[in-house]
């Protein structure tokens, strides 16, 4: 999707938030997670970049904001007591594990493989002779100086 769409979301969803939501401690904003899902949504109805792929996209972030408003409306929020720390945290390095070997060729400089999270790892592993010397490099400095930010807060 364009860069556009995720500015667009930075700047609407916090001020929707402000006119019609009630807690404090919720984060109304674009996330990885969501993005992911939503990209793994559509990619599966049609290729990124094809015509199809935003307005599909469009219409499952509108469908999604019409059921959170449905969902508060009813106030159905007790239903997330039901999902265990377990669940969700399983979800959450599920994620990240798919994100992470998704990037994995960008951060190689080799070419993405194709199929499931397995396949793309073990695609990466075979094509690691292939690894571009400076843009693994680049890359290498850029997670060194992340973490080093990360541990310093």
């Amino acid at each position: 999707m364009p860069p556009q769409a995720g500015l667009y979301t930075l700047l609407v969803a916090p001020a929707a938030y402000a006119l019609l939501g009630t807690s404090r401690h919720v984060v109304a904003a674009g996330t990885s997670a969501a993005a992911v899902l939503l990209a793994s949504t559509v990619i599966a109805l049609h290729p990124a970049g094809s015509s199809g792929y935003l307005t599909d996209a469009a219409a499952l972030v509108v469908a999604t904001g019409v059921l959170f408003v449905l969902s508060g409306v009813f106030r159905l929020g007790f239903i997330v007591q039901f999902l265990s720390k377990p669940v969700i945290e399983g979800f959450v390095f599920g994620l990240a594990v798919f994100v992470t070997v998704k990037q994995l060729p960008k951060l190689f400089g080799i070419q993405a493989g194709g199929g499931d999270t397995i396949r793309q790892l073990g695609h990466v592993v075979g094509h690691l002779g292939d690894a571009h010397g400076i843009t693994l490099a680049v890359g290498v400095a850029s997670l060194a100086i992340l973490f080093a930010g990360e541990r310093s807060r």
